[in-house]
């Protein structure tokens, strides 16, 4: 089977600070697995991929390394367990290891790093006909093997960057979409959720 790559939260250890900074300056990367003992055996380490500040304090922490040499006694302060991910792959197999010790530890977060491409050819465009269906949708990520691991999605915020939502629509097609109003945004004089499915179709391509 493939394997699946993966990121994961890790702590902001000096290892993981510098090669953060590494990252943003576009200086080369060289993690070291042996310097990051949390990590699951299964989870095979990408060591030239610079870590990601996922919070403001350690962004900040990465921007004082990369603006400056500093020693270590003026390191910047910890900012917790889950302040940067890393990538790596794991065989399909130990997917359930890996979740499950994410869950029952919460020290480390796993998220999916699918690569970025066409998944339909020839490509989809606004110019074409609508293609497949939500039951396809649902077959392709895998929902029956999500939920057969617990992962139901509860609490988890979506943003979802189209060129408009019609809930009507989907409600004739038996849908129950739920949307809130209040976070979201439309460019024109629209209501979010609104959008008019006799819309002007533009040459964009998924």
């Amino acid at each position: 089977m493939v394997s699946i790559s993966v990121l994961m939260t890790v702590s902001d250890s000096s290892e993981v600070v510098v090669a953060a900074a590494a990252g943003l300056t576009m200086q080369t990367v060289n993690l070291s697995r042996a310097k990051l003992p949390g990590l699951p055996d299964a989870f095979l380490l990408d060591e030239k991929y610079a870590p990601v500040p996922i919070t403001n304090g350690s962004m900040e922490q990465a921007m004082s390394i990369a603006k400056s040499t500093l020693t270590s006694s003026s390191f910047p302060p910890s900012t917790g367990s889950q302040s940067f991910v890393v990538r790596g792959i794991i065989e399909p197999a130990d997917l359930p290891i890996i979740y499950h010790r994410a869950r029952d530890t919460g020290t480390s977060l796993v998220f999916s790093d699918p690569a970025i491409q066409f998944h339909h050819q020839p490509p989809i465009c606004m110019s074409t006909h609508f293609v497949g269906t939500d039951a396809d949708v649902r077959r392709l990520l895998g929902i029956g093997r999500l939920r057969d691991l617990g992962m139901l999605g509860h609490g988890v915020a979506i943003a979802i960057v189209d060129s408009g939502i019609n809930l009507e629509f989907l409600r004739k097609r038996g849908l129950s979409p739920r949307m809130d109003m209040h976070a979201s945004w439309s460019p024109r004089a629209t209501i979010p959720g609104r959008r008019s499915s006799d819309r002007p179709r533009f040459n964009d391509c998924l």
